[in-house]
């Protein structure tokens, strides 16, 4: 996983960060109707003490669509980048984007999907694109079953030493995850069992 001279050793960030958001949900914490549009930017540079130079963008968006009185439409997309400039040539390891785990690709290991190198090891990303897709049925006032498809993919673009298969962003590299789950409605969000299938099951 060592793509450049800032994969090894300590590597000291100072972040100026921004974000904005349009949230027009009718519940943030219970959603049943209405969309959330969400920016954040953030950047380091060795001209304010840090290390190394780069910037990243994360896009989000999320809608819900209610189809009849218990059966709700939503769905979220993702779009991440980070670049180095100013003499950085690679994002560091720290940095690097992994997709898997209940908050992105549900049937894929927390940080399993990204490039990998030759012996089969996790490198991770500098740009992904993620997109979730999502029916909810109300069985009652506080009990929701839901069924969903993830799907993703996190790629390199500034490869340093990387020799494998950087991945790109399209149809042919991404990675499908389809689900079901049972949601416990709270005051403070859903407790949410749920259970995702890796379709594409890949080495390592």
């Amino acid at each position: 996983v060592v793509l450049g001279p800032r994969d090894t050793g300590s590597t000291f960030y100072s972040f100026l960060r921004g974000e904005g958001e349009w949230d027009k949900r009718d519940d943030p914490a219970n959603p049943n109707k209405g969309f959330r549009i969400r920016a954040e930017t953030q950047a380091t540079s060795r001209r304010i003490g840090a290390d190394v130079s780069l910037a990243s963008l994360r896009t989000s968006e999320s809608y819900y669509i209610p189809l009849s009185s218990r059966l709700i439409w939503s769905h979220r997309s993702v779009q991440s980048a980070v670049r180095p400039f100013d003499g950085t040539e690679v994002v560091p390891l720290s940095q690097r984007i992994f997709l898997g785990g209940r908050d992105s690709l549900r049937g894929f290991s927390r940080y399993s999907v990204s490039p990998r190198g030759a012996q089969g090891d996790v490198v991770g990303g500098d740009t992904s694109i993620e997109y979730s897709s999502e029916f909810q049925y109300a069985f009652t006032e506080n009990i929701r079953g839901a069924i969903f498809l993830d799907t993703g993919v996190s790629v390199l673009k500034q490869t340093g030493t990387f020799t494998g298969d950087a991945l790109t962003l399209s149809w042919r590299d991404l990675r499908y995850s389809p689900g079901f789950g049972v949601r416990y409605k709270t005051p403070i969000g859903p407790i949410r069992l749920e259970f995702g299938f890796a379709l594409d099951r890949q080495f390592g």
